[in-house]
């Protein structure tokens, strides 16, 4: 479990080019999170989405990003 904290929701983007690929690939891989699909996000969201795969983003109700990186976004979840 990443956090056992009601304000906390983990959301799984895809970046791939099929959104098919990306839904078979999530279920294969049993996400308990769901999955937004490429084509589903904004493009101001798409602008603010790294390009490296797997990215990791902490951001605020409000859209405020919090923390990068997989290390920062555990850590600061963790701090709250």
């Amino acid at each position: 479990m990443i956090a056992s904290r009601d304000d906390v929701e983990l959301i799984h983007i895809s970046l791939d080019h099929s959104d098919e690929a990306a839904e078979k690939w999530a279920l294969n891989e049993k996400f308990p999170w769901p999955t937004v699909l490429k084509s589903q996000i904004s493009e101001e969201l798409a602008a603010r989405t790294p390009q490296t795969v797997p990215s990791y983003l902490l951001v605020s109700a409000d859209g405020t990003i919090v923390a990068t990186g997989k290390t920062e976004a555990l850590a600061a979840i963790k701090e709250e």
